[in-house]
């Protein structure tokens, strides 16, 4: 990707860069990913997308080599993704009968796994339960599976684009063990 060194040193500034390199290879059958796209504060500010993700340091698009969709890696430091959370969006994932939660650790980083029950259509109140209220303002109603890495200075927000191989816990769980400190 073309200027991804100077955009990873414009995040580093502000946080540590946690990645999965310029190109990543997963065990098991699931496709290697290859570094598209980093956005920085600046830039994340004129993505719609990232439009609830106030507060963020940086994002790292992945996609396979065919073109196909993978995962973003979200940066934030600890106390701007605690501030998130207590938002209308960030609540959702807290409440347990919209997420359900697991917990592990992989080389003495905590790993906190969300998955998301699949909508039922036609959405409506009835089909969204106490969720309802909040989906609207959560830009996780698919995918639903969602991954946060605790670094210690920075925290690594792992989400798979809308639908694709990544969108299972087994493929957000080998993205986890092999993200890595970017080496300047």
């Amino acid at each position: 990707m073309e200027n991804a060194d100077l955009l990873l040193a414009e995040i580093a500034e502000e946080v540590p860069v946690y990645w999965l390199g310029e190109e990543f290879e997963p065990e098991g059958d699931i496709d290697p990913l290859v570094l598209t796209n980093v956005l920085t504060r600046n830039d994340v500010a004129r993505w719609p997308h990232y439009a609830n993700f106030r507060g963020l340091s940086g994002a790292l698009r992945y996609e396979t080599p065919r073109g196909l969709s993978g995962v973003n890696l979200i940066l934030w430091r600890p106390a701007e993704l605690e501030a998130f959370m207590q938002t209308e969006a960030g609540t959702f994932l807290s409440d347990a009968s919209c997420a359900q939660r697991s917990e592990s650790e992989i080389d003495d980083r905590r790993v906190t796994i969300y998955v998301m029950p699949p909508p039922r259509y036609p959405l409506s109140v009835e089909a969204l339960g106490p969720c309802a209220g909040r989906v609207s303002a959560t830009p996780w109603t698919d995918p639903a599976v969602i991954a946060f890495v605790d670094c210690c200075d920075v925290v690594l927000d792992v989400r798979p684009e809308v639908t694709g191989d990544y969108d299972s816990v087994q493929a957000i769980e080998a993205v986890t063990q092999g993200v890595r400190a970017r080496e300047e």
